[in-house]
């Protein structure tokens, strides 16, 4: 956040915040999996 205040949004810090962003949303489709896995484990 401080790059980005400071030089406002280059490629680099752009490039950055997507790898960052689509990281984030990997975890999110594990965790969904992982969570309604283990639910159904339990309910079977």
């Amino acid at each position: 956040m401080a790059q980005i205040q400071q030089r406002g949004l280059i490629d680099g810090n752009r490039r950055r915040l997507l790898c960052l962003s689509m990281f984030w949303h990997f975890l999110d489709v594990i965790w969904i999996g992982v969570f309604t896995f283990v639910y159904l484990i339990r309910v079977i």
